[in-house]
Formats: C-alpha cells, sequence, structure tokens
C-alpha cells in the first residue's frame, strides 16, 4: 500500500447534506490516544485525536460537524482498524476509502496539505500557494483547524513561516487541536529534522 501522503489527496469531496443519513463511530488507543472515527456510507469522514477522560465532548463535536446525521456507534471493522494503524505509520487507507463534505476552498487546502512530503513540513502561506491561493495564509489555516481527519490529512505538517528551518518547541510549532506536543510527536515520528525541536 502506498503512503498516505501520497494517495489521500484523490479523496471523494462529497456534496449534499454533510455525513448523509448516518455516521457510524468507533474509539481507537493509539500512541498518541483515544481516537474517534466516523464513517457514513463505507468511507472514512472522521478521524480526531479525542480526550479519554472526555468523551462526550469529542462526540459533541461529531455532532456538530454532521449535524444531519444520526450518530451510531459500532465497532468499525477493518477501515477502522486501518485509519488507526496510519496514524501509527504502519499503514495506509487508499483515496477512495475517504469521503469529506467541504467548501471547495477547504478541500483545495487539505488536497494540498496531503501533498507536503512525508518528513517535510510547509508554511500557511506556502499551502494557501499550493492549493491555488495565494495569500490566503489566514484562512488556510481556518481550513487546517476544522480538518476531519488527522494525520492522515497531515496539517501537522504546516507551521508558522517564521519558524520554517528553526528547532520547534511546543511553544512554537502552533496549535494543533489543543496538543502541540502531539504534533511534535507526529513530526520527530516522520523524521521531520532539521525542522524539529532542539534536542
Amino acid at each position: 500500500m502506498k503512503n498516505v501522503s501520497e494517495d489521500i489527496s484523490a479523496f471523494r469531496h462529497l456534496r449534499g447534506e454533510a455525513g448523509g443519513s448516518r455516521v457510524d463511530y468507533c474509539w481507537r488507543h493509539g500512541r498518541y490516544g483515544l481516537l474517534l472515527i466516523g464513517i457514513s456510507d463505507g468511507r472514512l469522514c472522521w478521524a480526531r485525536f479525542a480526550d479519554d477522560d472526555d468523551r462526550v465532548q469529542a462526540l459533541q463535536q461529531l455532532g456538530e460537524a454532521f449535524p444531519h446525521a444520526a450518530l451510531q456507534e459500532s465497532g468499525g471493522g477493518d477501515l477502522a482498524d486501518r485509519v488507526a494503524a496510519s496514524i501509527e505509520g504502519e499503514l495506509c487507507v487508499e483515496a477512495d476509502e475517504v469521503g469529506l463534505w467541504g467548501s471547495d476552498f477547504r478541500v483545495a487546502v487539505w488536497r494540498a496539505v496531503c501533498r507536503i512530503p512525508r518528513g517535510e513540513v510547509r508554511s500557511y502561506a506556502q499551502v494557501a500557494e499550493m492549493a491555488g491561493y495565494p495569500g490566503a495564509s489566514r484562512a488556510t489555516g481556518s481550513a487546517l483547524h476544522v480538518n476531519p481527519i488527522t494525520v492522515l490529512i497531515p496539517c501537522h505538517r504546516v507551521i508558522s513561516a517564521s519558524q520554517l528551518g528553526k528547532p520547534l518547541t511546543a511553544k512554537t510549532v502552533g496549535r494543533y487541536f489543543s496538543a502541540p506536543e502531539i504534533k511534535l510527536a507526529l513530526l520527530e515520528m516522520e523524521g521531520a529534522a532539521p525542522y524539529f525541536r532542539a534536542k
């Protein structure tokens, strides 16, 4: 199976009501904590880290993202297992197994981020240009803040332009769903030196 960063950019851009009529969700534990996974009509539509002590908040965020869909807990099956494994850096989910709702701008940004090679980082301005919207760095940051699929759409590879080429710390790496330490760990796992934090 090919690397996630090479394939996931061809995910399906879905139209209509976000989530369809139902989103099946499940939980997976991994190296970086608890993961909430959502699947609609057989395609991955959500994968975000969650606080194991506050699953209610994670489910609330899922419901807000798909307000017209019924949420149904399930086992998740093989797709959920491979999503969790991908985050550990072991396997990959194919692009046609992913279906996302969003504006044309957001989808362009998400696709652009997927093209950042593993082990490298880009600035928000660079991603905006890659997406075809030069100068839209602030809006690009907003689009990444609502990225529905953490790691597989690797927004952790995007940092402030002022930090490019510098050692990264939890204070300088930028926000990552309120967990900058996870962002640092993901970059380290992917071999993002020399951009990584000083030892």
